[in-house]
């Protein structure tokens, strides 16, 4: 690889600062139980530029609190990042030339349980599991694999040749493809698969 995710994400995180931290809580009123609703969550921060597709609408600029919703495609040109904040705390930061669908997303905040679920054709990510992580892996399926993180964080980078999935912290990353599944619990391995064909051996991550 060219360029590692944390290079991608390095200068992001340090112009964020403490903007996530200061954000208040998202809130539905009056949802009790299960929650399957139509906006997910938000737009926690933009550079310079992000474009978001809600279901049989046309594309819009998306803005710093501007709502996601469930289905909703999410993309980014050479130039722009994004980072989402869903309802458990998860957050999800999508670098350059990256294209990505929110498939589902189900949250009891009671039970502090649910299911989050992404498909990408292309681009890096880095997922910050929240609390539906911690019981139940979320996924990122690519065209050359599903990627599964337990209550954790892990950055992903698919390609037309492939994808490298990077483990930094938490329980567990999963790569499965090929009929295949390989796992890892140690922070600083990373995974590649290509299309059709078993993942590799997990590698130290430089």
């Amino acid at each position: 690889m060219k360029m590692s995710t944390r290079g991608v994400f390095s200068n992001f995180a340090s112009l964020l600062g403490g903007v996530l931290l200061a954000m208040p809580l998202l809130h539905i009123p009056g949802t009790d139980g299960a929650l399957a609703a139509e906006n997910v969550g938000i737009a926690a921060a933009v550079l310079p530029q992000a474009r978001g597709a809600k279901p049989d609408q046309e594309a819009r600029v998306l803005r710093i609190g501007v709502d996601i919703v469930a289905n909703e495609r999410v993309a980014t040109d050479a130039e722009g990042k994004l980072q989402l904040l869903f309802l458990d705390g998860s957050a999800l930061t999508v670098g350059p030339n990256s294209d990505v669908v929110i498939d589902n997303f189900i949250y009891d905040p009671k039970a502090k349980s649910g299911a989050l679920a992404f498909s990408a054709t292309k681009g890096v990510f880095r997922l910050v599991g929240g609390k539906i992580s911690k019981k139940t892996p979320v996924t990122l399926r690519t065209p050359q694999a599903l990627i599964g993180i337990r209550g954790g964080i892990a950055t992903a980078r698919t390609t037309d040749s492939g994808v490298t999935a990077t483990f930094l912290f938490g329980k567990e990353m999963s790569v499965e493809s090929g009929g295949a599944r390989i796992s890892v619990d140690r922070p600083g391995f990373q995974i590649s698969a290509e299309r059709g064909r078993p993942p590799g051996a997990p590698s130290r991550a430089s």
